[in-house]
């Protein structure tokens, strides 16, 4: 594979993997790319823990019980699932 292919390749990786993201916090009932935070409040109530902004642009963070969310300034940029370990 030469190093045009593999960039090609890696493109499609991440947009794949971003509309998969995307497509799987809608099924869940998550907070969605652009929600404020005054809707994710409404819509999903207080987090458990709320982890102050840090760098430029502004990342905060909203960590709930199955997922955190991740803000820049005051809007959603990404919803990730947290890993829960299966019991052995």
């Amino acid at each position: 594979m030469n190093f045009i292919s593999f960039q090609r390749f890696l493109i499609k990786l991440v947009v794949l993997a971003v509309l998969t993201s995307s497509c799987l916090a809608f099924a869940l009932d998550m907070p969605q790319r652009g929600m404020s935070k005054e809707k994710v409040l409404r819509e999903f109530g207080n987090p458990m823990r709320k982890i102050p902004a840090i760098g430029q642009p502004p990342i905060s963070r909203w960590v709930y019980s199955d997922y955190i969310v991740y803000f820049q300034n005051s809007y959603v940029i990404n919803t990730v699932l947290t890993h829960v370990p299966q019991s052995q």
